[in-house]
């Protein structure tokens, strides 16, 4: 499913509401430690209570401590030995940020997070990622994890990162606090684009991709041709070689290993 860029935004957008796929700026945005490998400990910043000696380490976790000091992961002898739980250093930057919760649960008040993810303007990536390859498949769709933005008033050609996607609580979207803010406001038709786009990020047919390298001899088949009705046949692939494209579907392929 394609759509037209001029199709994409709500002209006219009811402001006293909140959509799937609003688009805002000046949102608290969290980068949590996960961004690290585990092996990566140095970078790891833990936050340990000071002057509160009296009380136990998960009794103060539970309290808002008044000093903290922050070290990494690796100069502490004891993380996670005293408690499940620990005190992490949080990065949250203001950016812009698009709400990806379905319409209906922003409008249930029972529903206390809302899904949302980080919008990232192509003027912000280095000169290595803005190559023409690159830019040619994220305007036609063709990145699963990126839903392309294009430039319309205050906001700048973006992108909205879904592999980023975390939650924060409704109260960061008081919708009177939220119209000055808003950059855009899909059109239903866009709605329905950034729905597929979601289904199609998140239900990707498991299997190797067309550029992938065969880990292991073996027959494989395409998963995607047996999803999709077509005839499925068995191909012999040997270890260390490009598997390539599908020869019903292309790089729409999706290998799986059926035997040895």
């Amino acid at each position: 499913m394609m759509i037209e860029p001029g199709e994409l935004y709500d002209p006219t957008p009811d402001e006293t509401m909140l959509y799937q796929g609003d688009v805002f700026r000046d949102v608290p945005f969290p980068t949590w430690p996960t961004f690290r490998t585990e092996t990566d400990s140095t970078k790891w910043g833990i936050l340990r209570p000071l002057g509160q000696q009296e009380a136990s380490l998960p009794e103060l976790q539970r309290r808002l401590p008044r000093k903290l000091l922050g070290s990494a992961a690796s100069d502490i002898p004891d993380l996670f030995q005293h408690s499940r739980e620990e005190l992490v250093i949080g990065l949250c930057q203001l950016m812009p940020a698009m709400i990806v919760s379905r319409s209906c649960s922003l409008d249930n008040p029972k529903r206390k997070q809302f899904l949302v993810a980080p919008v990232v303007s192509l003027d912000s990536l280095p000169d290595s990622q803005k190559n023409p390859e690159m830019l040619e498949e994220l305007r036609d769709g063709n990145i699963p994890h990126f839903f392309h933005l294009p430039a319309t008033g205050a906001l700048s050609e973006s992108y909205a990162d879904f592999l980023r996607i975390t939650h924060l609580h409704r109260t960061f979207f008081r919708v009177e606090e939220l119209q000055a803010r808003r950059l855009v406001r899909l059109s239903s038709r866009g709605m329905n684009y950034l729905q597929h786009r979601l289904a199609d990020h998140f239900g990707l047919q498991f299997g190797f991709d067309h550029e992938d390298i065969c880990p292991q001899d073996g027959v494989y088949s395409c998963s995607n041709c047996f999803h999709q009705g077509a005839v499925v046949v068995r191909i012999q692939f040997q270890q260390g070689v490009r598997f390539g494209q599908c020869a019903t579907c292309g790089d729409c392929a999706a290998f799986i290993k059926i035997r040895e």
